[in-house]
């Protein structure tokens, strides 16, 4: 292409000129398309509207071992969520409750595993650029939640040591 010649008008979406084409498919080669950033709250938002719509779509099938992992993360969740409560309110089965909490906990932690691991295999169906971002982003992800964690456990061993 010399350069008095222009390429052709795609059709696009977003606030940009020539920034995502219209039929969601991500360019081939390399491409004179320009993706501009839109700001932190819209694009969240953006995405957060994207993932609900594809999870309502009834075309979009998920395997079986990606639910089962779901609902046993669930599960766990609740399992330890109940323990914590019944210490709570029973502090005097405080030893029924610590055997209660170790087993929900090892059964919450194998689920999270089981959940991660399943899913991990989708990064090898993505352009090695958008692999690499999905990695930082569970890699971020976890490293903030670690933050959260730690956090939270500072504040309220704090809160209880006064």
């Amino acid at each position: 292409m010399s350069k008095e010649e222009n390429p052709p008008e795609m059709p696009t979406i977003g606030t940009g000129p020539g920034q995502i084409p219209a039929d969601g498919l991500p360019p081939t080669g390399r491409s004179t398309l320009r993706i501009v950033r839109q700001g932190i709250f819209g694009t969240a938002k953006k995405t957060l509207s994207f993932l609900d719509q594809a999870e309502k779509d009834k075309t979009v099938k998920v395997r079986v071992d990606d639910q089962r992992s779901a609902a046993l993360l669930v599960l766990g969740t609740v399992l330890l969520l109940s323990v914590g409560l019944g210490y709570y309110f029973f502090p005097s089965s405080k030893s029924l409750c610590i055997g209660l909490s170790v087993i929900a906990d090892l059964i919450l932690g194998a689920s999270l595993v089981w959940f991660i691991v399943l899913r991990f295999g989708v990064l090898r169906n993505l352009d090695p650029r958008y692999a690499i971002l999905c990695f930082q982003l569970l890699i971020g992800t976890g490293i903030f939640f670690t933050y959260l964690s730690i956090n939270a456990a500072i504040i309220f061993l704090a809160l209880l040591s006064k």
